[in-house]
């Protein structure tokens, strides 16, 4: 493998978490566009559950590491809650 090029990639995890750092991009032939290691999880604090296949945040936030179209289950990103009736 040769190592062709090298790009500063931002990676935002949850709503909250935003990192950078360098990577090299190369053609491994894999069939993978990019992976993230260890070297960018352990010092910004991600802790790996893969018992639940979760990613937690160190804010406790947790990231899915893998969403398969059997699980299409709805995403809630907060919820509204309003009055059933006008209150006077």
């Amino acid at each position: 493998m040769e190592t062709q090029r090298r790009a500063l990639v931002k990676v935002t995890l949850g709503w909250k978490h935003a990192y950078e750092f360098e990577v090299w991009i190369m053609d491994h032939s894999a069939g993978v566009d990019v992976v993230l290691g260890m070297d960018f999880m352990v010092p910004a604090g991600i802790r790996l559950d893969l018992f639940h296949g979760t990613a937690r945040l160190p804010d406790e936030d947790m990231v899915p590491l893998l969403r398969s179209k059997e699980s299409e289950e709805p995403v809630s990103y907060g919820n509204l809650a309003r009055p059933r009736s006008r209150l006077s």
